[in-house]
């Protein structure tokens, strides 16, 4: 499992991506709704502050998930992003990235 590691500033809004290949089976999809929530450096929920709102979506071969991120600051970096999907199979999984934010 990955997430698109990223390093953004904080007027910066685009997609990035987590891929559930190494742990989904042969044939094995994503179904559901998936969920992602952000939390800041000092743990405070930032989920509406980074993720752009009814952006999550899964991908076109369904192994995988976009979300839209933006804003953020560098006092608050990085930021930890979640996301928890479901399969076919009633299997769960959950990866895991930082969000750096600079403003340079």
């Amino acid at each position: 499992m990955s997430l698109t590691k990223t390093e953004k500033q904080p007027s910066e809004q685009y997609y990035i991506e987590g891929e559930f290949d190494e742990v989904l089976g042969t044939g094995e999809v994503i179904t559901g709704t998936p969920t992602a929530t952000v939390v800041d450096n000092a743990g405070t929920d930032a989920t509406t502050d980074i993720i752009v709102a009814a952006t999550l979506e899964i991908t076109a071969d369904e192994r995988g998930v976009t979300v839209q991120i933006k804003g953020g600051t560098e006092a608050k970096s990085p930021y930890k992003i979640t996301i928890k999907v479901e399969t076919d199979l009633i299997n769960k999984f959950e990866v895991d990235g930082l969000i750096y934010v600079k403003d340079e």
